[in-house]
């Protein structure tokens, strides 16, 4: 497998008059407009008025970059952008290749087709988000409410976007739009991994025992697609230890399953209460074939810990308690919003920052709150390293939401995805539907009047 790096300077333009600007991806575009003397500081004054028409405007991110012919002998090659904000157009040499409509949703598009050997030019349109929530809105059969905040950009339930960019009681409205987090080419041959999930339980009742003793079944579940039918070895190391399976797969997604014991790991514990103990995981994947091309090789980071979610019947009520390795474990913590109203400035210094003062604070959990978005990659890895527990909301907030067949399908594709990409992190501790979106039903007179649709 290779990868080409498509991160650093690109090029935006603005539809409607074709000037242009730089823009460092990842970025966003309103970061670009503040630097190019276009916009002022959201944020001082009033400015957050003055700086509104960028959002019902259509803007192209452009760049051009080299393929080598040795990088285009892949059979395929794959356009992979982990957040594309939000409503997207992605042509490679003025042919389409994909399509987003999901700021929650990783972008990839087999492009080898549209590539060819030497210069070739990208460009990512990002359409009006403000213009596609309002025609969003006229398809309605009925209206679907959300809550308006001082300064805010209507509509914006149904598109799937950070709710928190169209306006909040905290923060200003700025629907801005950008490529987050990365953006690469990945030329393979023959099998791609696509996703690994492992679930590790404790062999035994920790009982009084929760400073270690107990081994751990690990099951290792590898997604892996192939072009056509083939023989793959899968492999899996960690802790000095190595278990392989050879298996048949069939065109298409195949799931190949890895069991291995641990003999007592050192464990996972939250901040206070132990060792946030990390293990290096790597699995390869290669087809057995006599001339092999390279394998697909993954690495992550996974903790051995159990974990539950007590709830039950007491004297004043009902408990609600994280139960981890035996212990009950008293949660301090804070809600998590977006580190800024600007994505550029999510880097993972600016996030690292702000955990290590909540463990300043001894804080040791937070919630990751359901009107901003699924956190980057860096902030995971730094909570399972920090011992820092996550309540994980979906991201809906303060508003009911459409329950057409394409906004349900959209949405299970971007839980599947999310779940996929975080459910090793020892740090997820909960996952919540929302925030305060079924109490929402009460609150506009639209849905007090009809709560069933």
């Amino acid at each position: 497998m290779e990868v080409i790096d498509l991160a650093g300077n690109w090029n935006l333009v603005r539809s409607s008059d074709t000037t242009n600007r730089p823009i460092h991806i990842p970025g966003d575009i309103y970061s670009a407009l503040m630097i190019s003397g276009e916009l002022p500081d959201p944020y001082q004054g009033e400015n957050e008025l003055m700086v509104q028409w960028p959002g019902k405007e259509d803007w192209i991110i452009e760049r051009s970059f080299f393929i080598s012919k040795a990088f285009l002998a892949a059979s395929s090659i794959r356009l992979c952008a982990d957040v594309l904000d939000t409503i997207a157009e992605v042509y490679i040499n003025k042919v389409l290749v994909g399509t987003g409509k999901n700021m929650f949703r990783p972008f990839e598009a087999e492009v080898r087709p549209a590539l060819h050997p030497g210069e070739n030019d990208i460009q990512v349109i990002i359409r009006s988000p403000v213009q596609a929530a309002l025609r969003e809105s006229q398809r309605l059969p009925y209206p679907i409410p959300a809550s308006i905040y001082p300064v805010s950009s209507p509509h914006r339930n149904l598109i799937r976007k950070a709710q928190c960019m169209s306006g909040w009681d905290w923060g200003p409205c700025l629907m801005t739009g950008g490529i987050y987090d990365g953006i690469r080419l990945v030329a393979t041959d023959g099998l791609f991994i696509r996703s690994i999930q492992c679930h590790a339980s404790a062999l035994g009742d920790f009982g009084s025992r929760n400073d270690c003793g107990l081994d751990f079944s690990l099951q290792i579940s590898v997604e892996i697609e192939v072009p056509k039918p083939m023989k793959v070895v899968v492999s899996s190391y960690i802790d000095g230890k190595k278990a392989t399976v050879e298996q048949e797969c069939e065109q298409g997604n195949t799931v190949v399953s890895i069991n291995m014991v641990i003999q007592n790991p050192r464990l996972w514990w939250p901040h206070g209460y132990g060792e946030a103990a990390l293990y290096d995981l790597v699995v390869d994947a290669a087809v057995q074939t006599a001339n092999p091309p390279q394998p697909h090789v993954i690495h992550k980071r996974i903790g051995f810990r159990s974990l539950q979610v007590v709830s039950q019947e007491d004297s004043i009520g009902r408990s609600f308690k994280f139960l981890i390795n035996g212990k009950e474990i008293f949660a301090k913590g804070a809600n998590w919003i977006p580190a800024d109203a600007l994505p550029s400035r999510w880097t993972r210094a600016r996030i690292e920052h702000l955990l290590n003062s909540a463990i300043d604070a001894n804080m040791n959990c937070l919630r990751v709150w359901g009107g901003g978005r699924y956190e980057s990659d860096d902030f995971y890895e730094l909570c399972d390293q920090k011992g820092i527990l996550i309540w994980q909301d979906c991201m809906f907030s303060c508003a009911l939401y459409p329950s057409s067949r394409e906004f349900l399908s959209n949405v299970e594709a971007e839980i599947t995805a999310q779940v996929k990409r975080l459910s090793d992190h020892p740090c997820i501790a909960l996952w919540c539907g929302n925030n305060e979106a079924l109490g929402a039903i009460t609150w506009y007179e639209d849905s007090k009047k009809n709560p069933a649709r």
